[in-house]
């Protein structure tokens, strides 16, 4: 799937909201992404992802127990629920939501993990001469 975005990743400041998402990568840049397509986010959601990818840090930490990496919709859901990301209403459970993470699960799934593309376009100021000399055509 390719999603398109209207910016830089490369210009991203540490208090924009999507700062988090892109230095954590992974699941939780896939979340940011396609939440973004679906969702309508608060001012807390920079806060919700910083929550996300330290979430998802620890589930992956072979010696950090007290967090176990999901295996399923529930537990998956039930994790987005802990980080405060619950889609338009408040509750995890909320039906939206479910059927948000339902429709995309292969994209979070641990055993499969389908690959998302960000798309974006970057526009560069150019800064260039043009050299005339005597009668030839000018030159760049």
């Amino acid at each position: 799937m390719i999603i398109k975005i209207a910016f830089d990743p490369g210009n991203l400041k540490p208090d924009d909201e999507a700062y988090p998402a892109f230095q954590a990568g992974g699941v939780t840049l896939k979340v940011w992404a396609l939440y973004k397509k679906h969702f309508i986010t608060c001012q807390y959601f920079r806060e919700n992802l910083i929550a996300m990818a330290e979430l998802f840090e620890r589930m992956l930490d072979i010696e950090d127990r007290d967090v176990l990496p999901y295996t399923n919709i529930d537990e998956f859901v039930a994790y987005l629920g802990a980080c405060g990301i619950y889609g338009t209403t408040a509750g995890p459970r909320h039906k939206e939501m479910v059927g948000w993470v339902v429709r995309y699960w292969d994209y979070f799934n641990l055993a499969t993990q389908w690959s998302l593309t960000l798309q974006y376009k970057v526009v560069k100021e150019v800064d260039e001469n043009l050299i005339i000399r005597g009668f030839h055509s000018a030159t760049a």
